[in-house]
């Protein structure tokens, strides 16, 4: 019987544990339909004041069954897109006799005087030829340079058109100091077939001059067209939360401002908001386990206010979590001093089983481990790409378990008891079988 008893608690426990469904999470709201196969939500600030997890995994999406469906929650990530600017050129001619020579037939006429009549003379004489080159200098103006150029391409005639085209790369920031990138250059283009034949790729970025010093003479090489490629990075805005209250003394520690992160979820970073015409300068610290474990987060940070132009410095925090923080002036101040926290735009991105209408789900103190069973679902699948899912809205926000899923229930001195009664048992229940099980053998 009491064998039957533990089987039974166990199997409960193990359930309870497991279990994940609507009403485990403490809110929810509709999600508005679509038709996409893979849709993303970006979760708003204020679903982000009622996570209790710090990295926000205590997300999630269920069909009209009540079924969980297949999700990532990440960081919105930063968008990169190629592009492409037109850049302007100049051409020098460069006038070289590196030592080649070439033949000149000469005429000459002389008299007879023997014979009285006129004679021409032809020969061939031998003398050095000039061959005319071209240097193109690329000049990027500041807004060009920022963009970080690595990379460009060329649009050109010569002849003859089946032939390598090969050029000298050198790059510099002035012009009297040039640093050669590639000496020996080969290029092709052919009604254009090969693309990637008219790039010249390995730039340093962030300089003014490129020069093309081709191979040939100027005859042969004629520069149409030069475009510059470089990547533009777009990094998500943090949302940003206000307090309402300042930074109050720490009436143990005096000499500190203290004040606490107001979300379970990490912030990305903070800043200070002062009084017109005040500056504060000083060091910021954290803990997660009192003022004695603090750690140096920024030493320091300052700020002001002059003019209404809020110097607000943003102090990029740690990835870990922080519950309790501190500020020490290095002056003390009676100034009233507000902070605000920047968080991470954060997305979930889940699979549309066609079981819609679909629920988001989220606040759940039981979930704490950040799980992504999406990716291994359609990294086989060629037509499903994470960056393409489509965004969607969410509908008004109406309570599913209820706040009491915010927070586990502090626990009751008469379970534990049991717990350790069942313990107990368990131990000597299972001491009881040994030893018969050992008197058995020796019979």
């Amino acid at each position: 019987m009491v064998r039957l008893f533990l089987v039974w608690f166990i199997s409960c426990s193990v359930q309870a544990q497991t279990s994940d469904d609507l009403m485990d999470y403490a809110w929810q709201a509709t999600v508005e339909p679509s038709s996409s196969l893979l849709q993303k939500i970006e979760l708003p600030l204020k679903l982000l004041n009622d996570l209790t997890d710090p990295k926000a995994a205590d997300v999630a999406v269920f069909d009209v069954n009540g079924q969980k469906l297949p999700s990532l929650n990440r960081k919105v990530p930063v968008t990169i897109t190629d592009q492409e600017i037109d850049l302007n050129f100049h051409r020098f001619n460069q006038l070289s006799a590196s030592g080649q020579s070439g033949s000149l037939t000469i005429g000459e006429g002389v008299i007879d005087e023997v014979r009285g009549e006129y004679r021409q003379y032809r020969y061939q004489q031998s003398q050095p030829v000039q061959k005319v080159k071209a240097d193109y200098i690329i000049q990027l103006n500041d807004q060009q340079i920022s963009k970080n150029i690595k990379q460009i391409s060329l649009q050109w005639t010569h002849q003859p058109i089946d032939t390598l085209l090969q050029v000298q790369v050198q790059t510099a920031n002035d012009l009297d100091h040039w640093t050669t990138v590639h000496r020996n250059k080969n290029l092709y283009d052919k009604d254009g077939q090969f693309p990637e034949w008219i790039k010249i790729a390995g730039l340093p970025g962030n300089v003014r001059y490129i020069r093309i010093t081709a191979k040939q003479s100027v005859n042969e090489f004629d520069l149409k067209k030069v475009t510059g490629h470089y990547q533009d990075r777009h990094t998500p805005e943090l949302l940003w939360h206000s307090e309402s209250q300042p930074l109050i003394v720490d009436p143990k520690q005096p000499s500190f401002l203290t004040f606490e992160q107001p979300f379970n979820v990490t912030a990305s970073a903070l800043q200070f908001i002062l009084p017109e015409g005040y500056f504060v300068n000083g060091d910021l610290y954290a803990s997660t386990n009192g003022f004695d474990k603090k750690r140096l987060i920024k030493s320091s940070l300052s700020s002001h206010k002059v003019n209404q132009l809020n110097q607000q410095n943003r102090t990029l925090l740690p990835l870990r979590y922080f519950k309790h923080w501190w500020f020490k002036p290095d002056v003390q101040t009676s100034v009233a001093i507000k902070v605000e926290w920047g968080y991470s735009k954060k997305e979930i991105i889940f699979i549309n089983n066609q079981q819609g209408p679909f629920t988001l789900a989220w606040g759940n103190h039981e979930v704490q481990l950040l799980q992504d069973n999406l990716s291994s679902l359609i990294q086989n699948q060629s037509k499903l790409k994470i960056e393409e899912a489509e965004l969607v809205t969410i509908g008004p926000i109406t309570e599913a378990g209820g706040i009491g899923r915010l927070s586990s229930s502090p626990q009751r001195p008469w379970f534990s008891w049991l717990l350790w009664l069942l313990l107990i048992g368990t131990v000597l229940i299972t001491a009881r079988m040994a030893i018969a099980l050992y008197r058995d053998m020796n019979k």
